[in-house]
């Protein structure tokens, strides 16, 4: 006895085996294409230098400005000890990290410089 299939059934087999032939051949199908995400220029190394030397420089500048503060406030390396030894330690600091302050903005502006800065 031969079954007929109803024509829904039919419909329902035709559509399946279209989906089993689509998987069966993927090269018919386009693979997905990833996004592409915008590039951003890359820093170079005099650019990463610079940014470094501003960095250290304002950290010196901050750390002058600390031994200041201390200096007038009386505090720090000044307390019990005499009032020159203190003196002439908070000059030799200071003096030390504004050398490398003033050797930092050299770099910088030699660095800007060569980029074509003014």
């Amino acid at each position: 006895m031969r079954r007929t299939l109803t024509a829904s059934a039919r419909i329902a087999l035709a559509a399946a085996a279209l989906a089993l032939a689509a998987s069966a051949h993927p090269a018919s199908a386009q693979e997905p294409v990833p996004p592409t995400l915008p590039t951003l220029p890359k820093a170079d190394d005099s650019r990463e230098e610079m940014i470094e030397l501003f960095r250290k420089v304002e950290k010196r500048l901050g750390e002058i400005d600390k031994l200041l503060y201390d200096a007038s406030a009386g505090e720090g390396s000044l307390k019990g000890e005499s009032l020159d030894s203190g003196l002439s330690d908070l000059l030799k600091n200071s003096k030390s990290k504004s050398e490398e302050v003033l050797s930092g903005i050299d770099r910088i502006l030699e660095i800007a410089k060569q980029q074509g800065g003014t």
